[in-house]
């Protein structure tokens, strides 16, 4: 499978997946409850981050160089947070978006072992290294 093909909708949607069956466990155990539209809320919400973080480091640069306009600068930053708090709680308010799931310990340690052999099975027919991969690039 050729990772450069993949449209950046269904990156996300992969890599929102992957995050939530590798962490499974330990939301239940933390936390009792699993969100079901946390994929779709993700799809939403992700794609903005990264122009959010950047207009954030402007403003707090802008706020050390020129303290007057810092609200000015940060207000873009501001009204981007404000849509994405926006949709989660739109998505939080979806009355199926939240499961209560309740796993024994022997049901999460079952789970914890199939995800860890199905990563190794993974790992071994793809002959992917990790020691020699740039997460850079």
């Amino acid at each position: 499978f050729d990772e450069e093909n993949v449209p950046f909708i269904g990156q996300l949607l992969i890599e929102t997946i992957s995050a939530q069956v590798a962490t499974l466990p330990i939301m239940i155990m933390a936390f009792q409850q699993l969100s079901v539209i946390a994929p779709v809320a993700n799809l939403l919400v992700l794609p903005i981050i990264p122009l959010i973080m950047l207009l954030v480091a402007l403003a707090g640069i802008g706020a050390i160089i020129m303290p007057a306009v810092a609200v000015a600068i940060g207000w873009p930053a501001e009204q981007l947070l404000h849509i994405q708090i926006v949709i989660i709680n739109w998505c939080a308010d979806i009355p199926w978006a939240l499961e209560k799931p309740e796993w024994q310990w022997w049901g999460m340690a079952l789970y914890t072992a199939i995800v860890v052999a199905f990563i190794m099975h993974m790992k071994l027919r793809a002959g992917y290294k990790l020691y020699t991969a740039s997460v850079v690039e």
